[in-house]
């Protein structure tokens, strides 16, 4: 039983609300037969080719269609999706998610969508939290500081987007804050136009917000953010070739989906599931790729993804029944 799921329950349902006994059960989740990732520079470079859409240059062994069947996988309440920090480099990703411990990652549910144009989640998640002292611990020479005390908090949100139709920018984990908030972008999601303009042509407009919604650091540190996002005229999406595969758990069974691997002008990656019924961004990494882009130089992107980090989703669960 998946770590998501608050009590027990009798069966599980599929992501489309297909029973049980439906012979072509998650047909979405089959591994993709003879499609390798292609290299990161060459994936960017074969995304000025205007005209061709993913999959359109994959030569496979036995002629089957690349095209992802996403028939199996809708957006829609009572999902949940349960997603922790992207890892370090050779380091692997988060498993499993258990939003009641600290540190556990991230548990969202989706609430309400009207389909091609919002959608409403809750999220939860429990941090440990330093506990400001009512008077400064001091320390003589030789002697070590007293270790803060923390406490045990759970954070909980609530995030409405309305730009599930047209929106070329999200809004992503790393800047949800507790309490309810509104934007106008497509949160975890890529908007119906932008997904399909990325399938389509592998390149879609995008929002610097990824950068400029950056606020916990020094006023130098920001300066220089916006400086050197400010010399960019256009901002991209632009898609590897070939689709990838993307591991996770589906109501508690590892599964492996297809997906979109996707880079902004600026190097940040985006692997998207490759369903137009739930183009979710999986996972996400801050400066992960070098594409010419040098106004930002290394010391402040290693502060960038040591105080945000990324996400990575690790599991999925069907609505209850």
């Amino acid at each position: 039983m998946s770590v998501l799921r608050d009590t027990p329950t009798p069966g599980r349902h599929e992501l489309c609300g297909e029973t049980p006994t439906t012979q072509n059960r998650r047909t979405f989740l089959r591994h993709t037969a003879g499609i390798g990732a292609a290299s990161v520079l060459g994936g960017i470079a074969g995304c000025t080719r205007g005209g061709e859409s993913l999959g359109d240059v994959v030569d496979t062994d036995d002629g089957d269609d690349q095209e992802p069947d996403s028939s199996d996988l809708s957006l829609r309440p009572g999902l949940q999706i349960g997603m922790g920090p992207t890892a370090f480099v050779g380091v692997a990703g988060p498993t499993k998610i258990d939003s009641n411990e600290p540190g556990g990652g991230r548990l969202v549910t989706v609430d309400a969508v009207d389909s091609g144009e919002e959608v409403t989640v809750s999220w939860r998640r429990t941090v440990e939290r330093e506990i400001t002292p009512q008077e400064t611990p001091t320390a003589g020479v030789g002697e070590e500081t007293p270790t803060p005390e923390v406490e045990v908090v759970e954070e909980t949100g609530v995030v409405t987007a309305t730009g599930l139709d047209d929106a070329h920018g999200t809004l992503l984990p790393m800047y949800w804050r507790p309490g309810k908030e509104t934007t106008n972008t497509s949160a975890i999601w890529l908007s119906q136009e932008a997904f399909t303009e990325l399938k389509e042509t592998r390149r879609t407009a995008w929002s610097r917000d990824v950068l400029t919604r950056i606020s916990r650091l020094s006023e130098e540190a920001l300066n220089e953010i916006e400086e050197g996002v400010a010399e960019v005229d256009e901002v991209y999406l632009n898609a590897e070739p070939d689709f990838v595969d993307f591991t996770l758990l589906v109501d508690g069974t590892e599964t492996t989906v297809q997906a979109i691997d996707a880079y902004d002008t600026f190097g940040n990656a985006y692997t998207i599931l490759a369903t137009a019924e739930n183009p979710l961004v999986v996972k996400f990494t801050y400066d992960a790729v070098s594409t010419g882009f040098a106004g930002l130089d290394a010391g402040l992107w290693t502060l960038i993804k040591t105080v945000f980090s990324g996400y990575q989703v690790a599991e999925i669960d069907s609505p209850e029944g």
